[in-house]
């Protein structure tokens, strides 16, 4: 098992195609979050579709409901673990810092949700 070689491939896979995008801008680039994809799909593939200049397709709403329904439908025969793999949420985070900081994601520890409960005595 070749951790160090993974974390530097996965590292250069996130860092090069950036580092490229915003050293050559271009109306011909988009970078798409994933989780905005699945929030907002609609609204996501529609500005796609926009600012690459492409027609307004007849049934896109039918077309991505079908799509959204059989993503929410498939299950994956694939699990992975990062503890599996020898790492902590913390070296994840650390290691691929740029990454988070740019895409805005949780860098926190999930925090288990609680209720409180008022009594008026």
């Amino acid at each position: 098992f070749y951790l160090d070689e993974i974390v530097d491939m996965t590292k250069y896979w996130y860092s090069h195609p950036l580092k490229y995008l915003d050293t050559h801008p271009s109306p011909r680039h988009l970078i798409m979050k994933y989780d905005d994809l699945i929030q907002r799909p609609e609204a996501v593939i529609r500005s796609f579709y926009e600012q690459f200049g492409y027609p307004d397709k007849p049934g896109l709403p039918v077309i991505i409901d079908q799509a959204v329904k059989e993503t929410l439908t498939f299950n994956s025969d694939h699990t992975y673990s990062y503890e599996e793999m020898g790492f902590t949420r913390e070296q994840i985070v650390g290691i691929y810092a740029d990454v988070f900081k740019r895409f805005e994601f949780e860098t926190r520890e999930e925090t288990p949700v609680t209720k409180s409960i008022e009594l008026d005595m």
